[in-house]
């Protein structure tokens, strides 16, 4: 019964989901193409590597586990389906998995600093 309810709410979320798509015009677009971009780039590097570079940046260890290569994935292909700036995307994003609001914005801003 709960599993028929949450993919109804699935369903109508989807269908929200693309109307807003019509709607929001070459912005949200370009949004879009950019988390594909990031997406591509961070599966270039490898979850390795982008480990390990994440563990040399001189930022705080409780901003660090917000931006290994699982959770950057996640959230990513999670922001692909929001709307607005990139940044927005993956800070929406970022609270959906759990992460405190102040660390949502700067990892955001991180990742695409990085990725873009």
């Amino acid at each position: 019964m709960i599993a028929n309810r949450k993919y109804g709410e699935y369903q109508d979320l989807q269908q929200t989901l693309k109307t807003i798509e019509e709607e929001k015009g070459p912005k949200g677009a370009a949004a879009k193409g950019a988390i594909k971009a990031a997406l591509k780039a961070l599966k270039g590097i490898g979850k390795k590597a982008w480990n390990a570079t994440i563990n040399k940046l001189p930022i705080a260890d409780s901003v660090k586990k917000y931006l290994g290569y699982e959770t950057v994935m996640k959230v990513l292909n999670i922001a692909f389906g929001f709307e607005g700036t990139i940044e927005n995307m993956i800070t929406n994003a970022l609270k959906s998995i759990g992460v405190p609001s102040w660390a949502a914005g700067i990892v955001a801003r991180t990742i695409v600093l990085v990725l873009l």
